[in-house]
């Protein structure tokens, strides 16, 4: 990929500046709240199954 790393941390920059936007535009700051409690509630989700979910190596001598 051309500009490759430059490009991937210009494009970041916009998305988190973006974020950043949301907050200061009143109109926006309740989206911007959902999102995050969205967030929150995904990486509850992914920690919960990490620490209490089966195994991949459970999972792949089953399907054999």
């Amino acid at each position: 990929m051309w500009a490759y790393p430059y490009l991937t941390y210009l494009a970041i920059a916009g998305m988190l500046g973006r974020l950043l936007a949301m907050a200061f535009i009143p109109e926006q700051r309740i989206p911007l709240l959902f999102g995050v409690i969205s967030l929150g509630v995904l990486l509850l989700g992914f920690g919960a199954r990490r620490r209490f979910g089966t195994s991949h190596a459970h999972l792949s001598t089953e399907i054999r």
